[in-house]
């Protein structure tokens, strides 16, 4: 499984482009798809960098 080398907040990410996110709850990371960016909108940004989107929390991010 790979895992985040440098991450970075997810305040500067780009939903746009391939990533790989970090989901807190699962202590996951998953393949951000740029075909999801038309559904980020609909996250939540809590305190701390930390962003809900379908059911994740993910803390983390770094281009694919």
């Amino acid at each position: 499984m790979p895992s985040l080398v440098h991450p970075q907040p997810m305040l500067t990410f780009e939903p746009k482009r391939p990533a790989l996110v970090h989901d807190q709850l699962t202590d996951q990371i998953i393949r951000w798809d740029p075909d999801w960016a038309a559904t980020w909108h609909h996250c939540r940004y809590y305190v701390l960098g930390v962003v809900e989107w379908k059911g994740l929390l993910l803390d983390g991010w770094q281009p694919a």
